[in-house]
């Protein structure tokens, strides 16, 4: 346990000391790519898995877990990427589901 950042940060640790493996916890959340190479995820991919997230929200909490606990992670698929600032903005600025999915539907 030694919040490990990446793949390459893992194997450092592994190395340095003498473990036989790692696991990525808290990272995964602010990086969801950790396992490879954020800065070369297409945004298609980064917006289809944004989607899957709040699917996956919907499906789990309904309208028991606000809309606004989800926001955190927008960022975490949204970077990296020219124009990213602005679309997290618009995302940022959303009341629910709908509206994600609505201006992510451009970006499909």
């Amino acid at each position: 346990n030694g919040d490990v950042k990446s793949m390459e940060d893992g194997k450092n640790k592994v190395s340095k000391y003498s473990v036989d493996g790692f696991m990525i916890g808290r990272e995964i959340l602010a990086n969801p790519w950790a396992f490879t190479n954020k800065e070369q995820i297409p945004l298609k991919d980064r917006v289809d898995t944004l989607i899957k997230h709040m699917q996956l929200y919907e499906k789990t909490w309904g309208d028991t877990k606000p809309f606004n606990s989800q926001k955190k992670y927008i960022k975490a698929y949204i970077n990296n990427f020219e124009g990213a600032n602005e679309l997290r903005k618009k995302l940022l600025e959303c009341q629910n589901t709908h509206e994600l999915y609505t201006i992510l539907s451009e970006y499909r």
